[in-house]
């Protein structure tokens, strides 16, 4: 394997800054030596650049600057998007690894049509494009191609005492024909990023220094919701206000804070069909939890943050009827502290939640006590070695809860190549008070009770010849979902992957994937969990499609979850193939599409789903999402009478389509919409008992019963719809309009009915917020 060319730069300190505008015909940059030691790594990798790149450095006081000069015989790819949007256009990127300690670094973009993004790039090759910053970029179109300028305040790189060189790596992509460049260049099936970086220094004369930015906000909203749906913020129209707060009293300790968080203009969770016995994971879309979370994640998922602020669950209602379920948990306030003291990087968050009230007819029962939620981190990092520490704890003020607390030792290795990495974790749980609690396998969840878990991996990822082998075990009492997430405990799972990557062109293809997989469950009883064998092939063509192919096999199985107490129901094993395709990415119309289908004794599945991007103008896009997913003849269990436990043959099927807008009118202002509709049905036919001492339900023992099974039958439904005008009327400063309406009708009929996707109950709020930013 080919090494990495290691390059440095020294940058120029300036006596007056250049004016940003894209144009690079400012005198200071006479005065800056240029680099243009460039190579391409994509398509051809390791050849020459197809068209020249010059990149300047300079730096004042104040802050760093870079001007790019884009030599292009091609035409521009240059389309305008909202910020942090990657189009696939023109662009050019570059990395600040101000530490210096091969591991993290600040990423900066800016694309031909002015289009920024930032992210914080951590372990090496993760990436992280939450973290958002006020810099500048603009470009300008030369005579020869395109040119771009950029400052990055020094006030946001956390600059070291003592660290004059930074690394630094900048790449640049070219639209119409897919090439990538880079300055310091590392073949593609080379492991590692930033360890690969070049180098940038020295500064002289930088010190760190401190920053503040204190963002009042204001908003009015107005609420109209029928009572079957949950509500936050009430009935009819209201007033609120809160504050966010950023504090760097040094360059290397953050302070964020918020108080009374709104996160109306966050677009709205997508529904799905869920017919599994494990939790979904949802996604963070709330800045306040995104913004520096990339030093809590660990290999085992102790922080999943959409737990602080979640709706809980119907309370014991003791005769009474339910007016009104209810809603999500307010975050009355919270705070993050990340610092770096001595090399040792520190995190802490903290979050207060308040009750939350289900309305009956007798009055109010309370669903939910005031909470607090707590998180601490600490990590040490030495050359390739990273080593860390994280507890977690979630109390309340009363007996209705489980007080939970967790820990964990982390670990993680890189070699110098960067080909190998190995991690891994070991955890524990204690639970402290409340009520006892029995999770579907049958554990029961009691004051005092602590459960262990640990995950340890290894893998290979570069070369031609790659592979990941993993084991994890949790104990039965393992819990972590007070602040974390799993989709189970009691279970040992493990798996090995083995892959051929090829960087080279061969045939139609001109980068291509073969990989085998194995993997396995059980729990610790030893039943046979969720296992099997797949093989798949992937690759990117020479007009810029890509595609994937799999096959595989999933022996039968053993649910524990399904009866909800421990008892577990055999699934029939499955024969199962995959095949994605997506086009070019870079035309005005991109296509993707997925279809699965596998085989089983008595029934199968198929599902399948495309996404259709369409530029109707430069600063217009609209995208489709339709989904189809039917399956049919499993035995699955409905209910429990004196005779014992009932199943069904289950006929499913759910179809949907999300719709997506955005027109960005200027850099600044941009107008999104979204809509999801989702209807299923699902149906039971082939009635069947067993018997009900049977811990263990194998399929060959289900007897034919003779009850209805079509009284099981539902249908689901769902509409949910966001309109957000976002406008930064000054850096950092928005104002945003949103309006949101969210309907999830369900009936007793089984049949598909469009109609009942505006007749169900439903929510609908508008909101105007005004945020202002005060930044020294």
């Amino acid at each position: 394997m080919m090494l990495a060319l290691m390059l440095a730069i020294a940058p120029v300190r300036m006596e007056s800054p250049p004016r940003i505008d894209g144009h690079l015909d400012d005198a200071t940059w006479t005065r800056v030596p240029a680099t243009a030691a460039f190579t391409q790594t994509f398509p051809h990798d390791g050849d020459a650049p197809s068209q020249p790149t010059r990149v300047q450095v300079g730096y004042d006081d104040d802050s760093v600057y870079l001007a790019i000069d884009c030599i292009q015989r091609e035409p521009r790819l240059a389309r305008l998007t909202r910020r942090d949007r990657d189009a696939g256009d023109d662009r050019v990127s570059i990395d600040l690894d101000t530490s210096h300690d091969r591991r993290s670094a600040f990423h900066f973009q800016v694309s031909a049509a002015g289009v920024l993004v930032d992210g914080l790039r951590y372990d090496d090759t993760e990436l992280s494009s939450e973290w958002d910053e006020i810099w500048q970029g603009e470009v300008a179109q030369t005579a020869t191609g395109w040119s771009a300028e950029l400052r990055i305040p020094l006030r946001i790189l956390r600059l070291h005492h003592g660290i004059a060189t930074w690394g630094f790596q900048i790449r640049r992509w070219i639209g119409t024909t897919g090439e990538i460049d880079q300055w310091t260049y590392a073949p593609r099936d080379a492991g590692g990023e930033v360890s690969r970086y070049g180098d940038l220094g020295p500064f002289v004369g930088l010190q760190p220094r401190g920053h503040i930015a204190l963002v009042p906000f204001g908003l009015a909203r107005l609420v109209r919701t029928d009572a079957a749906v949950p509500s936050a913020y009430g009935e009819g129209g209201s007033v609120a206000a809160g504050l966010d707060l950023v504090w760097r009293p040094a360059s290397n300790i953050s302070v964020v804070g918020s108080v009374l968080p709104d996160f109306a203009q966050v677009e709205a969770d997508q529904v799905v069909l869920n017919l599994t016995t494990t939790e979904l994971e949802l996604p963070e879309k709330r800045p306040f939890f995104l913004q520096g979370l990339d030093l809590f994640q660990t290999p085992i998922r102790l922080l999943y943050t959409r737990r602080i602020g979640e709706t809980p669950d119907t309370p014991f209602l003791e005769g009474a009827t339910l007016l009104r379920p209810p809603g999500a948990a307010p975050i009355l306030g919270a705070a993050k502290v990340v610092a770096n003291v001595g090399g040792v990087e520190l995190g802490a968050l903290s979050a207060i939640t308040g009750p939350v009230d289900a309305v009956t007819d007798r009055g109010t029962v309370r669903a939910l006590a005031l909470q607090a939620h707590h998180v601490a981190r600490a990590r040490i990092t030495r050359s390739r070695l990273a080593v860390g520490a994280l507890a977690t704890a979630r109390t309340a003020t009363d007996d209705s809860a489980q007080d939970a607390y967790t820990a964990g030792l982390d670990g993680a290795w890189r070699s110098e190549s960067g080909a190998w990495v190995a991690n891994g974790q070991l955890a524990a749980t204690r639970i402290e008070g409340g009520p006892p609690r029995q999770r579907p396998d049958g554990t029961t969840i009691s004051s005092g009770d602590t459960g262990t878990g640990g995950l340890v991996k290894l893998a290979r990822e570069g070369g031609t010849l790659r592979g990941e082998a993993a084991y994890e075990r949790f104990s039965r009492r393992f819990d972590i979902d007070d602040l974390g997430f799993q989709p189970r405990a009691n279970i040992e799972h493990g798996w090995l992957d083995l892959e051929a990557f090829s960087a080279q062109p061969h045939g139609p293809l001109i980068e291509s994937r073969a990989k085998l997989e194995l993997f396995w469950r059980r729990n610790l009883d030893g039943l046979v969990g969720p296992s099997g064998y797949q093989w798949n092939v992937s690759g990117t063509t020479r007009n810029m499609w890509h595609t994937f192919l799999e096959v595989h096999w999933r022996p039968h199985l053993f649910d524990d979850r399904e009866l909800g107490d421990g008892r577990a129901l055999e699934h029939a094993g499955k024969l199962g193939a995959e095949v994605d395709l997506r086009s070019d990415t870079r035309r005005s119309v991109v296509v993707g599409t997925s279809i699965y289908a596998a085989s089983m004794r008595d029934g199968g599945s198929v599902s399948a789903s495309a996404d259709v991007g369409i530029r109707l103008w430069d600063n217009l896009e609209l995208q489709l999402a339709p989904e189809l997913f039917v399956t049919r003849g499993e035995p699955r269990f409905v209910d429990e009478d004196a005779t014992g436990p009932r199943f069904a043959r289950q006929d499913a099927r759910s179809f949907g389509l999300t719709t997506r807008a955005t027109w960005t009118i200027s850099r600044d202002l941009t107008v999104q919409a979204y809509i999801q509709a989702l209807l299923a049905t699902i149906r039971y036919r082939d009635a069947f008992t067993a018997d009900p001492a049977d811990r263990v339900i194998q399929l060959s023992e289900l007897t034919p019963a003779g009850f209805d099974p079509t009284r099981y039958d539902g249908r689901e439904g769902a509409l949910n719809a966001t309109l957000v005008a976002r406008w930064e009327y000054r850096p950092g400063s928005t104002a945003f309009l949103v309006y949101s309406h969210a309907q999830s009708p369900t009936t007793d009929r089984a049949a598909y009915d469009p109609m009942a996707l505006v007749r169900g109950p439903a929510a609908d709020v508008v909101l105007l917020k005004l945020s202002w930013a005060w930044l020294r």
